[in-house]
């Protein structure tokens, strides 16, 4: 089979594309310069140099499947016109190039974060949309274009929702976040650390897009998680243990945290409209930062096992020391 990606730099992007390499699958990827052009070579892919903003149906000849991963991701840096240019107009111009070349399958890699924070858990697919970040709208409002798409045009249209994802391979990521903070002894449990927090192994979430490309008249939209949660309190123990380190028995109240947070976020919103170079950085604390650690994330994953086939299943122990010990071989602890 031959597939065009997107998004083949980033965490899930590489590890999708030397998955689907190493099973023999002919991969298109495209680059937007010459260093990422380098990186997707030399992970065995053929690649394109272009703009998703300018996708024609020329770069999709031949191709049978498309994976869309690519998408601005990180909250600061960017203004809202980015996230709605590269997030959603892209998708719909990658959409219809898709269509016009007569590509059979189109899977979108989209976040559990377009369903924001609800009360009631755990969270399924008939959710409504409640994001409440810029990225989350931007993925909402690309997944509603995809969703026009579905049962459509001879085209399976499939849209992917992963959760938190870790593994080896994530520089950028919450988990390397937390176990720089640990180390440091910079972290404090937010709240009363009872919160679930729901992330996913990479491999895990890899099983997923292949059954997914594997799936035929799969059109939907599917949640990838693990079976279970893990607390706060859990998750940064697995950690220290992994460091050989201590957590603070201080704990910060959310209130607290998300005040600093959203200090944080107009000293840097300043900053970024004065056209201040080191406020295009991420903060330190935000309140989507708070939001991410301290409130409950539970997923649920029936219509994926059902339909996809999709089973989670590493354990949160043996992910988070096989994610330690990438970081430290690799020099990021």
């Amino acid at each position: 089979m031959k597939i065009f990606l997107t998004g083949g730099t980033g965490f899930i992007g590489k590890a999708l594309l030397e998955a689907l390499v190493e099973k023999g699958y002919f991969v298109r990827a495209l680059a937007r310069n010459e260093t990422q052009k380098k990186e997707l070579e030399g992970l065995g892919a053929e690649v394109v140099l272009g703009s998703l903003e300018n996708a024609k149906m020329e770069l999709l000849g031949g191709m049978e499947a498309v994976f869309h991963l690519a998408a601005i991701r990180y909250e600061w840096g960017h203004l809202p016109e980015d996230y709605e240019k590269v997030n959603v107009e892209a998708t719909k111009n990658l959409l219809k190039a898709t269509k016009e070349a007569g590509v059979k399958k189109f899977i979108f890699g989209s976040s559990v974060f377009v369903f924001g924070y609800p009360k009631k858990l755990p969270i399924d697919e008939t959710f409504p949309y409640a994001p409440t970040t810029q990225y989350a709208r931007s993925k909402m409002e690309a997944e509603k274009i995809v969703k026009g798409y579905f049962g459509k045009f001879e085209m399976d249209t499939i849209i992917l929702r992963p959760t938190i994802t870790y593994g080896p391979g994530d520089t950028k990521g919450m988990l390397l976040k937390l176990a720089k903070l640990i180390k440091s002894k910079k972290f404090a449990i937010i709240g009363n650390g009872e919160n679930f927090l729901h992330l996913t192994h990479i491999d895990d979430i890899i099983r997923g897009f292949l059954n997914a490309l594997q799936t035929k008249g799969a059109s939907g939209d599917f949640i990838l998680a693990s079976p279970k949660g893990i607390t706060q309190k859990e998750l940064a123990a697995l950690v220290a243990k992994e460091l050989d380190a201590e957590i603070s028995r201080l704990k910060i109240p959310c209130w607290l945290a998300k005040s600093a947070g959203l200090a944080n976020e107009i000293i840097y919103g300043l900053g970024m409209r004065l056209g201040i170079r080191y406020f295009f950085r991420e903060p330190f604390i935000s309140r989507s930062k708070v939001d991410i650690i301290a409130r409950s994330q539970r997923y649920e994953t029936s219509k994926a096992q059902k339909i996809l086939g999709f089973e989670a299943r590493i354990s949160f122990p043996e992910g988070v020391k096989e994610a330690i010990v990438w970081y430290k071989k690799n020099g990021y602890l």
